[in-house]
This record gives C-alpha cells, structure tokens and sequence, in this order.
C-alpha cells in the first residue's frame, strides 16, 4: 500500500520544462496553464524561433507571447514553502547583484562627473549608490505591469466524467489540479483540455457536480453559484458531447 507522497513526488510538479529545475519566479501562459521560470521563459521567447508558441505544448499564442503570461504566485509560493533554502539563497543572490549594480553605478557616476566638469555636491549625488526604495522602483519598471485582474489566483481539478457510454469518456489528464486566474472562462479551459488530449473544442463538455457550464462563464462564477463551497477545492469534469463517428477504413 502506497504511503503519503514525498517532497520528491510533489517537486516533479514543480519543475520547470525548460531548465528542468524547480520554478524561480513562476510564470504561467494564459492560453494553455504551461508554467516555467520567469527567466526561462522570457528567454525563449527571446531568442527562440518558435517564439510565438508554448515550447512545451506548442499551442500558439500570436505576435506578441509575452502578453500571454502571469505571475504565479500560488505555484511558487508552494514551491518556497516546500524548500525555504532555495529562496533564501536565491534572495542573497539578488542582493549581492545589486550590490555590485550600484558599487558599478556609483563609479561610473563619479567618473562622468569628472568629464563633464560638474560641481561638486552635483558630483557627489551621482556617486551615491541608490537607496533601497529607487533600488525597487528600478526593479519594478524591469519587470511587467503588475496586474492583479490577471494574477494566478484560483485552484481547481479537471477530472474525465465517468459517463455511462465508454464512448463518450476521455482520459485522464497529466495533472489534475490545475491553477488559473479566477475570471478566465470554460472556454479557456476546454482549450487546455484539447492541448493535452487533441479533443475537438466543441465536442467538449464540461461539467460541475454533473451539471454543464456554458462558454463563458468564468471559474469564479461557477464557483459561486455552483460549487458553493468555499472550503473544498472545486471539481470540473469533462466528457464528450457526442461519439466520435469512424471512417470505414478505421472500422
């Protein structure tokens, strides 16, 4: 008989497919809930010839990808939690580079100074190294637009609906607890749905406590009316809508 899972078991989940380590500053796409580092996924897309699709999933996400992704903050506080060390280290790390980005700043100030013939308390204030809060203005104006609308907000779990016809079932997804933004729609997952398991989009169902959800409606609002239950995580499953006719070669 199996035990409780192991730090192991969880991390596999945690891992980011592009670098394969654990995720360090945790991005999701919108479009399909693939998750890598920050760094990774900037990168590649940077650089990469298929950068306007998912390298994992290959779902396309048009001219301008990065638009695309999310801060996940749920997945990685899991992540920071399971290994506080790892963050630790990863905080001294991002101080010592700042550190040296102003003792840098802080030199090269002093010298154009000099060159341009400046005062000197004009001199001086180009000299001093930035104080902690422009230090994080600096990094916030690095980073993307923090916007909470489209923030990893929500838990969920996808699950094939056990259907009387056989037909009419689906397999099981590679993971069944999946985190989104709480406003994003059944349309967008039913798109992740077909990602994995190359279902038709409209021959997809999706049901909550055995009732079907429409389009548009968003996870949040399914939640409420429902789910109604905020203490448990909520269950989506999905089916068929109709068996798939086969050709007479396949028969």
């Amino acid at each position: 008989m199996r035990g409780e899972p192991t730090k192991a078991d969880v991390l596999q989940y945690l891992t980011c497919w592009l670098c394969k380590g654990v995720y360090r500053d945790a991005h999701t796409i919108n479009e399909c809930m693939c998750t890598y580092c920050k760094g990774c996924i900037y990168k590649f897309f940077g650089e990469h010839l298929n950068r306007n699709k998912c390298p994992q999933c290959n779902t396309e996400l048009g001219g301008k990808p990065t638009e695309s992704l999310v801060r996940d903050i749920t997945l990685q506080s899991i992540v920071d939690w399971l290994i506080p060390d790892f963050k630790e280290r990863d905080d001294k790390l991002k101080s010592q580079l700042l550190k040296q980005i102003n003792e840098k700043r802080a030199i090269k100030g002093t010298l154009r100074s000099s060159s341009l013939g400046l005062p000197k308390n004009k001199a001086k204030q180009l000299s001093q190294p930035a104080t902690s809060s422009s230090v994080s203005q600096g990094a916030g104006a690095a980073d993307e637009p923090e916007n909470t609308s489209q923030q990893i907000n929500f838990e969920f779990k996808l699950l094939p609906f056990p259907d009387d016809d056989q037909h009419l079932r689906m397999p099981e997804l590679p993971k069944k607890l999946k985190f989104a933004n709480k406003n994003k729609t059944i349309l967008t997952v039913k798109k992740h749905i077909h990602n994995y398991l190359r279902e038709p989009i409209d021959n997809i169902e999706l049901l909550c406590k055995n009732f079907p959800v429409a389009d548009s409606h968003s996870l949040e609002y399914i939640k409420k009316t429902k789910w109604q239950n905020q203490n448990k995580v909520m269950v989506l499953q999905y089916k068929r809508k109709r068996r798939i006719m086969q050709s007479n070669s396949e028969k």
